[in-house]
């Protein structure tokens, strides 16, 4: 797509004054937001979330478990906040020494160059002439997603997961694999969910060595760690934490479809791990359509081999739907990748009725969520019709109107 020097001076223009007259101010309105702690109902928190972390990080400081506070009357542990893996409390701790409104302001700046970073690797990435396009919508969207602004609300680590993922693949793409399954388990001890990922690596793929590279890298980080937590962190997350967190919640804002179920925290165990595990399935069976030379990534993006690329955010989408810690702001794992997919879409001159229920997906995945009774869960809904779609587009010849179909 070839765009003249005018039109892009002009695309530049609107794009920065959308940044400096909405978004700008509606992200500081969110960073310096008061909100209620949910365990301290005296306590007022700017970045709720953050704190979690800053907590954790000072706990492990004074050599007090950060998954715990304390017991309650029958002497049973009272679960804290915190709820990811041992790993990074010793980066939190450093956070930690800081004043909190210091280290808020370099967690921001941490993730936004994160972000901006990934952002450009991936225009980059794309053939020449959709590069500019690509960065421009991929500003775009970012400037005009509630995710985002509600991921700075809460200063949530899921622009960190979000980058390591899109870098992880991007390492796969140009062929290096052994940073690609790092970069992967680095995510996945932050927040657990990148691991459902390994169905496209090693099951959609057929990579199995890059499950052998993932695992050694997770022993290897770990081994790291424990220089600096207690090795008895790890079962009190794995044997305490965790099953609490696969209870889900009913709380109206989750935008997880095991939410519909949590009064059960059976059934919301086992929906979440069935939908999961299904995905495994998924990933094998989609890729016995495939070629091996077809299910290889490769650059540049929306190319060659866009239909591999669709399977790998049909991924994303699909562990969005079924894991229990998924709120609005989770949905920035999202943005970049739905912009590569519409790149790709109009690129392959997909057929209009398919671009417009994309074009639907996304607007409600990229909403925000007002509260109304019955359309609280506009995100989930959005999801959940973008990865449909996707599933059939895969299955059908049609979808495609440039590239060959199933064999």
């Amino acid at each position: 797509m070839k765009i003249s020097l005018p039109a892009k001076i002009i695309i530049l223009l609107l794009t920065a004054l959308i940044a400096w007259n909405f978004f700008l101010p509606a992200a500081e309105d969110m960073y310096n937001n008061v909100t209620r702690s949910e365990t301290n109902s005296s306590m007022d928190l700017k970045n709720v979330d953050f704190f979690v972390y800053y907590t954790a990080g000072s706990r492990l400081l004074h050599g007090n478990n950060p998954y715990f506070f304390g017991h309650d009357q029958q002497g049973n542990p009272i679960i804290s906040d915190y709820h990811y893996p041992p790993v990074f409390l010793p980066i939190f701790s450093l956070f930690a020494r800081l004043g909190y409104d210091l280290a808020r302001l370099l967690w921001l700046v941490l993730y936004a160059i994160s972000y901006l970073a990934i952002l450009v690797i991936m225009a980059r990435s794309m053939p020449s002439e959709w590069s500019f396009p690509f960065l421009v919508a991929g500003i775009l969207l970012t400037l005009l997603a509630y995710p985002l602004l509600g991921h700075i609300l809460t200063g949530q680590a899921d622009i960190f997961v979000i980058s390591l993922i899109l870098g992880s693949y991007l390492a796969y793409a140009t062929k290096h694999r052994i940073l690609s399954a790092i970069l992967l388990a680095v995510g996945t001890v932050l927040k657990v969910s990148p691991l459902f990922l390994l169905a496209y690596f090693v099951l959609f793929l057929r990579d199995y060595k890059y499950l052998l590279v993932y695992l050694a890298s997770l022993l290897v980080i770990a081994a790291i760690s424990l220089f600096f937590v207690p090795f008895s962190y790890y079962p009190d997350y794995i044997i305490r934490v965790l099953p609490e967190v696969a209870k889900g919640t009913e709380l109206k804002l989750s935008q997880s479809l095991v939410s519909y179920f949590a009064f059960s925290p059976f059934l919301t165990r086992l929906i979440s791990l069935s939908g999961l595990g299904a995905l495994a399935v998924l990933a094998w069976l989609v890729g016995n359509f495939f070629s091996p030379a077809e299910r290889t990534p490769v650059l540049p993006l929306a190319s060659d081999h866009f239909r591999t690329e669709v399977v790998f955010i049909l991924c994303l989408s699909w562990v969005l739907i079924f894991h229990t810690g998924v709120w609005p702001y989770t949905y920035v794992w999202l943005i970049l990748p739905l912009v590569w997919l519409l790149t790709g879409l109009i690129r392959q001159r997909v057929k209009p009725t398919y671009l417009v229920i994309v074009i639907l997906g996304i607007f409600l995945v990229m909403a925000k969520d007002y509260g109304l009774s019955g359309l609280n869960k506009l995100n989930l809904w959005g999801n959940m019709l973008l990865t449909i779609t996707l599933i059939v587009g895969l299955f059908k010849k049609e979808f495609f109107s440039q590239l060959p179909g199933p064999h």
